[in-house]
């Protein structure tokens, strides 16, 4: 914890701290935790702003990419020690991550062309599992067989500890289009939960009809993969609809990255669940919603974010659960009430992190903000 405090020291975080803000709430990171992701990376204090713009576009993922963009930054900065006229000096000039690669890449001699004939086929941990007009699609079930079909593509299951990590989760499927005389070029990877689907330059791309027929998931698939699928194809799926509808966050989920719009038939679930009813109200309704509130009232946290960011205002129904969570309790009094809480100090008292946040933000605040007005 130290080095990282240093570190955000070192890369000047209060110039970035918007940025590190706005990605925070977008990967439900903290912004130290960021900092921590990006650390280990080469010359990562001189091109932080850069990199930060690959995380915020979801150019590149982090830390899985973390060798990857490691690699690259080092291979920028020896062109550009060495005076490479095909190279532009500012890397902001590089919109994306590919677009860099693709100039060391040209550099070094490399050329994906976007898709890999295979040489040579890796048997153990794959299998052959679907196969249509064009495409045919094997399944992989072993780090040494995603890092051998990762080769000579910029996907991070190269590094096979990357791979197991995936794996841990279900496996990966990579497309290969068939080829005159027999042959195969893998075109993309895909991950069980269809959450990347990305070709060989590790760009992230939506399937042709063809393979979205072929790589389609049944309907006893779990909700989790139903909408997934319907994301990666941008697709509504009448079907599969009386599914997903009765789980509240892959409703949610459909609301918002399908649909776009309300999903009545869905709210009478989502309206039990104070989590998924609090974003369904925040990026789906974009207003109260005075069903959920008895539900959202139950739960401190949700109270609390309910009362900051869709009320804005003290909200006296929630404020018996609210003052029972330490941590809560301080957040509401701080940024809700903006004076001391007498009624919640009880239960603040008992944890010593938020008694001194309360003690230091609320308390001594207050008392300062009484003298000025009475000097």
């Amino acid at each position: 914890m130290r080095l990282t405090f240093l570190y955000l020291e070192a890369i000047n975080y209060a110039s970035h701290k918007p940025q590190l803000d706005s990605l925070s709430k977008q990967l439900g990171k903290t912004p130290q935790e960021i900092i921590a992701w990006i650390e280990p990376i080469t010359d990562a204090a001189r091109y932080v702003e850069w990199i930060l713009k690959q995380l915020k576009t979801n150019t590149i993922r982090l830390p899985e990419d973390a060798g990857r963009v490691k690699q690259l930054l080092t291979d920028f900065g020896h062109y550009k020690s060495i005076g490479a006229t095909d190279i532009n000096r500012d890397i902001g000039s590089y919109r994306t991550i590919h677009d860099l690669e693709a100039v060391i890449d040209k550099l070094k001699g490399v050329d994906l062309k976007g898709r890999a004939e295979i040489r040579q086929e890796y048997r153990e941990g794959t299998q052959w599992v679907k196969e249509s007009l064009n495409y045919k699609i094997l399944k992989i079930t072993t780090p040494e067989a995603a890092a051998h079909y990762a080769l000579n593509t910029k996907w991070c299951t190269s590094n096979l500890e990357t791979a197991k990590e995936y794996l841990e989760e279900g496996p990966l499927y990579i497309v290969f289009q068939k080829q005159p005389g027999g042959k195969l070029e893998k075109l993309y990877q895909y991950a069980y939960n269809y959450s990347q689907f990305m070709d060989v330059l590790d760009r992230s791309v939506k399937p042709d009809r063809e393979i979205q027929q072929l790589i389609k998931p049944s309907l006893d698939s779990k909700s989790e993969i139903l909408v997934r699928f319907c994301i990666l194809v941008d697709s509504r799926w009448l079907e599969a609809e009386p599914y997903i509808v009765k789980d509240s966050k892959w409703a949610y989920y459909y609301a918002v990255g399908v649909l776009r719009r309300r999903w009545p038939e869905a709210e009478p679930v989502i309206v039990k669940d104070p989590e998924w009813a609090y974003y369904y109200i925040i990026n789906v309704l974009r207003r109260s919603w005075p069903e959920a509130e008895l539900t959202i009232a139950k739960d401190p946290g949700w109270g609390y974010f309910y009362a900051q960011y869709v009320l804005r205002c003290p909200w006296p129904e929630a404020e018996p659960i609210i003052m029972q969570s330490p941590r809560w309790a301080y957040r509401y009094a701080r940024y809700v009430l903006r004076r001391p809480w007498p009624e919640a100090e009880p239960y603040i008292a008992k944890d010593p992190e938020w008694a001194y946040h309360y003690t230091k933000d609320v308390l001594e605040t207050s008392l300062a903000g009484s003298r000025t007005m009475h000097s």
